[in-house]
């Protein structure tokens, strides 16, 4: 068996002329190795702080493509990691060979049966314009260029969360290239035990082609978000956590305290300032949205309020994520509740201010649809928490990497005791990675059957450039 994690074998690892010739071969002008003229824009993904460097990357264009470069990885005993749009890298792996998918755009939309297929490397606004044409909205992410897949198979929470459930609910199959180089179609009634590992596990056991998922009947929504200044953190924390108990599941919503970029999309009274912002979409009238807000629109310091109607393809100025690629330090938790005791410990040591470089500390309010499907369904174990915790640090320089480090640490230390224990997968990277921290996003159950299907699907750990989960062993 290979070494699941051997630095030598991920790095310095020499690979034959002769073999990467034979594969330019088979694949022109879609193999990189570093010093290629398209190497570095290959290998580069939307998040730089875990960038990886591969020995090898093809960039594939169809499934045909992915079992050529599976098989070349089997032959040369070599590791191997999956780029689509790089929002999520496992970690900044050295060696081994990266697959890249960005270039698979297929997307078809079947409005009778409320479903979408799409490619490996299709981003989330280009299925929802193809769904709108027919009224119809995936479970997206917050922004529109996040990749699918990933996204979808690792949990997917997005603002039909409480409504419709997680994205990974909605995933009723997907085409899939396992370690022995075999094209699979994994669904309840083919290859079901793959099918569950994917639904919560993503690329551990294989490269995925394509992927199919339920569509649901909304076009607009009632979204926008609430600013407060930041020195009503702890009345607006308090208020918000009041609140989130009363809202049907049609109300998904976050509460984020962050210092505002200057984004043209945001008032100008809001550039640079540090604020706490309550975000929410509605699925349903205007007038009940409108009604449902009331008592946070009741509080004192309001300074601006962007809520309206709006297309489903307007999701994205909920958050006004942004679109540049940017390297900044993650961290993630889950939490049992939002309790005076964990407000009173956050609004002390999130020390968000004018001074300080950009630094998000989001809390996300979950529940609803997703704690209504059975825990056996798939292998995606985070759906009962009621609250996601995330923060992000931005680091352009050595000093502010350094003070990023230390406030994910003090963060996550101080919170410690109101967390599950748990992290969500989909959120791991850019510094909050490794096997145990992606242990932690699974059941002691789940996590030990996904171990024996990855004994069985991928024996040599072959997909370990990634949130790795290692297999069982004999």
């Amino acid at each position: 068996m290979i070494d699941q994690m051997s630095p030598a074998r991920l790095a310095g690892m020499a690979i034959p002329e002769s073999a990467l010739n034979r594969l330019r071969t088979e694949l022109p002008e879609r193999v990189f190795t570093p010093g290629d003229a398209g190497y570095d824009e290959a290998r580069a993904g939307f998040g730089l702080s875990d960038l990886p460097s591969p020995d090898v990357v093809v960039t594939a264009t169809t499934a045909q493509d992915i079992i050529a470069a599976v098989n070349f990885a089997r032959s040369q005993q070599l590791p191997v990691g999956v780029k689509a749009t790089g929002h999520n890298f496992g970690f900044p792996y050295q060696g081994g060979l990266m697959i890249n998918t960005e270039r698979m755009q297929g997307v078809t939309i079947d409005p009778e049966q409320r479903t979408a297929r799409v490619e490996a490397g299709v981003r989330w606004g280009a299925v929802v314009s193809a769904a709108q044409h027919y009224g119809l909205a995936p479970l997206k992410g917050s922004a529109p260029h996040v990749g699918v897949v990933g996204y979808s198979l690792f949990g997917g929470f997005g603002w039909l969360l409480r409504k419709y459930g997680a994205a990974v609910d909605s995933v009723v199959a997907a085409e899939v290239v396992t370690a022995d180089g075999q094209l699979r179609h994994a669904s309840t009634t083919s290859h079901p035990e793959l099918f569950w590992a994917l639904r919560g596990a993503s690329g551990n056991f294989g490269v995925v082609t394509a992927l199919q998922f339920k569509l649901y009947p909304v076009s607009e929504i009632y979204g926008g978000a609430l600013f407060f200044p930041l020195e009503q953190g702890h009345a607006v924390l308090t208020a918000y956590s009041a609140w989130v108990k009363t809202v049907p599941d049609e109300l998904t919503s976050a509460i984020v305290l962050a210092r505002m970029p200057p984004l043209p999309s945001l008032p100008e009274a809001l550039h640079g300032r540090a604020v706490i912002t309550i975000r929410a979409a509605y699925v349903g009238h205007e007038a009940d949205g409108a009604r449902l807000l009331r008592p946070l629109r009741a509080l004192k310091g309001l300074i601006s309020d962007t809520f309206k109607l709006m297309p489903y393809t307007d999701a994205r100025t909920i958050s006004n994520d942004s679109v540049n690629p940017t390297p900044v330090r993650r961290s993630t938790m889950m939490l049992k509740e939002l309790s005076r005791a964990l407000i009173d410990t956050l609004v002390k040591v999130a020390r968000i201010d004018a001074t300080t470089a950009v630094k998000v500390v989001e809390i996300r309010h979950l529940g609803g649809a997703m704690t209504r499907v059975s825990a056996a369904t798939s292998s995606f174990s985070q759906r009962y928490a009621p609250f996601l915790l995330h923060t992000v640090d931005l680091q352009l320089n050595a000093e502010q990497a350094a003070n990023a480090a230390h406030n994910t640490r003090t963060i996550g230390a101080a919170l410690q005791p109101y967390a599950t224990g748990g992290v969500l997968p989909s959120w791991l990277g850019d510094g909050d990675h490794g096997v145990e921290r992606m242990r932690a996003g699974y059941s002691d159950d789940h996590y030990r059957r996904l171990q024996v299907l990855k004994a069985h699907y991928d024996p040599t750990n072959m997909f370990r450039l990634n949130h790795n989960i290692p297999p069982a062993r004999a």
